[in-house]
């Protein structure tokens, strides 16, 4: 054989039996659990996740090792009570890790996830995430509003829940509840004209007039049954409406009746009407039957106002599911 075709040759097998037998070799990882003033947090379980799991807790000094680690590895750190940053990814030790570890909790209220990105500063961002049919409402505890996702720092101890609810019927209805004013995509145009604007403002709907009729629907809504009235708020409205009408109408879903409820002219901020629920729909209400909820009307095109709709019982209660 040839010099260089055994050297080639060579070449080859060394190749191949490296490529076989060599995997990389393994690595340690080594950091600290601290909270926002650099204390440690001792008895935290740091957990590296690769293709074998392996569990630390530090210790009191808030320290913890992994020794022959292989591969990425994703590190994240869990306690009763606490909120940590992370999860971090990494292939091999390049430094000590440092956890932040703050005081709190992140709860869930119906069927749903939050996602918890914590950085260095105590500041966490949550997002909220739900399933199927589920919806997000609000937040509560330490937190309120329905802003999503939501900004808050952990500068001292905080507990935060994540309310989401269904609002469908088994037989795909909706159940009335004052926060689905509040969301825009369960409300449809009733005749769908492009300048039609339908949103959430602050929990409520808030509709920008079109320029000419129009009306936002909330369709097949099953309303408590000693529901009697409807009280229409005229929460906020833009600077320059000056001439039209506005209307709630309740429609029969399967003859397409409808009746108006409530109304005035032009909408004027702060302005409340309450009215007894007509008898044809209330009769629909009564024997649980769904209706159609519109809220719209004509007023200045591009000109917005925001409304709350509730539902009384005969004591001026507001009814809801």
């Amino acid at each position: 054989m040839k010099r260089s075709n055994l050297l080639s040759a060579i070449c080859l097998i060394a190749l191949l039996f490296s490529g076989c037998f060599s995997f990389g070799g393994s690595y340690n990882v080594s950091g600290t659990v601290v909270d926002l003033d650099g204390n440690p947090i001792a008895g935290v379980e740091v957990v590296a996740e690769g293709e074998k799991p392996v569990i630390e807790s530090t210790d009191a000094e808030g320290k913890f090792t992994f020794t022959g680690l292989e591969g990425s590895v994703t590190i994240s750190a869990q306690k009763d009570g606490y909120l940590f940053s992370g999860p971090y990814t990494v292939k091999k030790q390049e430094k000590a890790l440092e956890i932040l570890g703050v005081v709190g909790s992140v709860d869930v209220s119906g069927e749903g996830t939050v996602q918890v990105a914590l950085n260095e500063n105590g500041t966490a961002t949550l997002k909220a995430i739900p399933d199927g049919d589920w919806v997000f409402i609000r937040w509560e505890g330490s937190l309120d509003g329905n802003t999503n996702p939501a900004s808050v720092t952990f500068d001292q101890p905080k507990n935060i829940t994540a309310v989401f609810r269904n609002f469908y019927t088994d037989e795909g209805n909706l159940e009335w509840a004052p926060e689905l004013l509040g969301l825009p995509e369960f409300w449809a145009g009733r005749y769908s004209r492009e300048e039609f604007v339908i949103e959430s403002s602050g929990g409520f709907l808030k509709l920008t007039m079109s320029p000419t009729y129009e009306y936002a629907a909330l369709s097949n809504v099953i309303i408590p049954n000693s529901a009697v009235k409807a009280r229409v708020t005229v929460v906020d409205v833009s600077g320059n409406i000056n001439s039209g009408f506005w209307r709630l109408r309740l429609t029969n879903p399967e003859t397409e009746s409808t009746q108006n409820v409530a109304g005035g002219s032009t909408p004027a901020k702060d302005a409340v009407e309450t009215k007894n629920i007509p008898t044809a729909s209330l009769n629909l209400i009564q024997e649980g039957k769904p209706v159609n909820i519109e809220i719209g009307g004509n007023w200045t095109a591009g000109e917005w106002a925001v409304f709350k709709l509730e539902f009384l019982d005969a004591e001026d209660n507001a009814v809801a599911f």
